[in-house]
């Protein structure tokens, strides 16, 4: 596919994309709760579950810090740019140079596919019973 660049891309995640995965993760975990919470046996598993994604939380965000630590190419525009300038601009990975609206949907459509989907579960089960 021919895609035809925009200007100097930025191999950068915007901030605000790490604080909503956190927080679609933390509405996973409360909807694994209200999901299994009702059941006196599944204690020990939910909380193994939550930590689960605590740990790979975790495990991304110490990454991340040391990406951002040993690389010296950080630019004062890169790091003051807002989301909708980060939005309208290029993302630079591994596979290439791709619209960054198109790099937010890769990142954010397993997250909010599981959240949402175990939200719908527990909000049918609330509801259903």
């Amino acid at each position: 596919m021919s895609y035809n660049s925009r200007g100097p891309g930025s191999d950068r995640i915007h901030p605000f994309v790490y604080r909503a995965i956190l927080g679609l993760a933390l509405l996973l975990i409360a909807s694994i709760w209200g999901f299994f919470g009702g059941r006196t046996s599944t204690g020990l598993v939910l909380t193994i579950a939550s930590l689960f994604v605590g740990i790979a939380l975790t495990l991304s965000y110490v990454l991340s810090r040391i990406a951002r630590t040993f690389d010296d190419r950080d630019t004062a525009r890169e790091r003051g740019a807002s989301f909708g300038a980060w939005l309208k601009g290029d993302f630079d990975s591994y596979g290439g140079r791709q619209p960054a609206r198109e790099a937010l949907v890769a990142l954010f459509l397993p997250i909010i596919a599981v959240s949402l989907g175990m939200l719908v579960f527990a909000l049918t089960l609330h509801f259903s019973v």
